[in-house]
């Protein structure tokens, strides 16, 4: 989250707070805006171009996906997959990526040489997004056109083990 002006909340009144996904939170970025925390609710690939400062936590969900998965979004203005990821994926039987043969990620072997045995390198079909999901925020919104009247609804899901 960014906080503009000089960065401080108690002294200043055009102070504001936005996130990823805000309107200005991409210019806030390249114009020095002060950073408040870390932390928010993104869409999946939300800025495909970010490059975040050396002492901000790295992102996890900002890219389209990892094409190996064949999940991934090919441009930024198709819908991003997230995917829980299993092991069937990477131990079907079939060859995805014609290198060393089929279910390199899974067959015990150290196929490309690197020292680690079925690394994250060999998998032929990785999950779009490898990191865990710890929270999943959704809303609903919906537009009544003869009384223009708007309603949203917001569900967050806490994945975590309190």
């Amino acid at each position: 989250m960014l906080l503009n002006n000089n960065g401080t909340p108690d002294d200043a009144t055009d102070d504001v707070m936005v996130a990823p996904g805000d309107p200005g939170y991409k210019s806030g970025l390249s114009s020095g805006w002060a950073v408040a925390g870390y932390g928010a609710y993104v869409d999946l690939g939300y800025l495909p171009a970010y490059s975040p400062p050396a002492e901000a936590p790295r992102p996890q969900f900002h890219h389209l996906g990892d094409p190996r998965s064949r999940l991934a979004a090919t441009d930024a203005r198709k819908a991003r997959v997230y995917d829980t990821w299993s092991f069937h994926y990477e131990h079907d039987g079939l060859d995805q990526d014609g290198q060393y043969g089929a279910d390199q990620g899974t067959n015990g072997f150290d196929d490309d040489n690197n020292g680690v045995v079925d690394g994250p390198e060999e998998r032929e079909a990785p999950p779009p997004y490898p990191a865990a999901m710890t929270a999943i925020r959704i809303k609903i919104r919906v537009f009544e056109r003869d009384s223009r009247q708007i309603r949203e609804v917001t569900v967050v899901q806490d994945f975590m083990p309190k």
